[in-house]
């Protein structure tokens, strides 16, 4: 999900429900991860989106003398493609946790 369509469902849940928290955290990765926890007629829901590492675009080994060198070349593009991987939570009360949500009908 890229930053406008984040954004754009950010909104849209400010819109309609009870924001109950609202969170941004630098990763040791290098990645950042965004949350936001709401009420909903489901009960209390939390989005994570997690940003990581720019994406592998290429990749290839070298060929040498004695067969494929055993280092590899990596070609990323840096600054316009991370991975962003979003997840979708409901809060148990049973389990005092967070648990996936399954969200098909």
């Amino acid at each position: 999900m890229n930053d406008e369509k984040w954004f754009d469902v950010v909104d849209k849940i400010k819109d309609k429900f009870e924001i109950l928290e609202r969170e941004k955290i630098d990763l040791d990765e290098g990645g950042i991860e965004e949350s936001i926890v709401f009420n909903s007629p489901m009960g209390k829901m939390k989005i994570v989106r997690t940003s990581s590492r720019p994406r592998v675009l290429d990749r290839r080994q070298q060929a040498g003398r004695h067969g494929i060198d055993p280092t590899e070349q990596t070609k990323n593009n840096q600054e316009l493609k991370l991975v962003h991987q979003v997840e979708i939570f409901k809060w148990d009360n049973y389990a005092d946790d967070w648990t996936k949500a399954n969200l098909e009908f």
